[in-house]
């Protein structure tokens, strides 16, 4: 953890804005072996008050599209019920044969993975922490980048955890970087908070 003040005070302080209804997503990169699974197990234990739901990208399911959105969807079932019957179906469709129907497009799975965290964290402030992003196949990475341009309004906190900077391509454009002195491990936060 040492050096890793920066990603962790930036974390609670998203954490903490959970309570007022804001959010926001962090997305921190680094090379293997300079402790971001150690960050991400101490983020873990930083606010008991948010469901706390940690996912992690897999080399085997890279090519699979939408197997990263099945965890999320699969971590988040119960809430499918709350959803607008469009959004549900579409989730759920995705859920049971891990594939978009043909009508979806990928803003209607963005919109409806919102949806979702949105359910939620109705009930109770989210942190949902996806390590090894950079595993993650493209149209789930997409999506989770589609919620993570939207969550400013939303007692949400989405941390992405990668050990490139591939994912760091599509960030959102309104990023600030917050970096680590003498380390090679950058910090990325959104700040599309109006």
């Amino acid at each position: 953890m040492l050096g890793r003040i920066a990603e962790a005070s930036a974390v609670a302080r998203l954490l903490r804005e959970t309570a007022s209804g804001r959010g926001g997503a962090l997305f921190v990169v680094g090379e293997p072996g300079l402790g971001r699974t150690t960050l991400l197990r101490r983020i873990l234990t930083f606010d008991d008050t948010v469901r706390a739901v940690c996912l992690a990208g897999a080399a085997a399911e890279s090519g699979l599209p939408y197997a990263g959105l099945h965890q999320v969807v699969q971590a988040y079932r119960c809430d499918l019920p709350r959803l607008p019957a469009p959004q549900r179906d579409l989730l759920g469709h995705l859920l049971a044969t891990g594939q978009q129907r043909p009508e979806g497009t990928g803003l209607a799975v963005g919109a409806a993975t919102l949806g979702l965290l949105g359910a939620a964290a109705a009930r109770r402030p989210l942190l949902l922490t996806i390590d090894d992003a950079h595993l993650l196949d493209t149209p789930s990475r997409e999506a989770l980048l589609f919620v993570a341009r939207r969550i400013a309004e939303e007692p949400i906190v989405l941390l992405l955890m990668s050990d490139t900077s591939a994912i760091t391509s599509a960030l959102p454009t309104a990023t600030t970087p917050l970096s680590v002195p003498g380390a090679s491990y950058t910090a990325q936060a959104d700040h599309l908070r109006g």
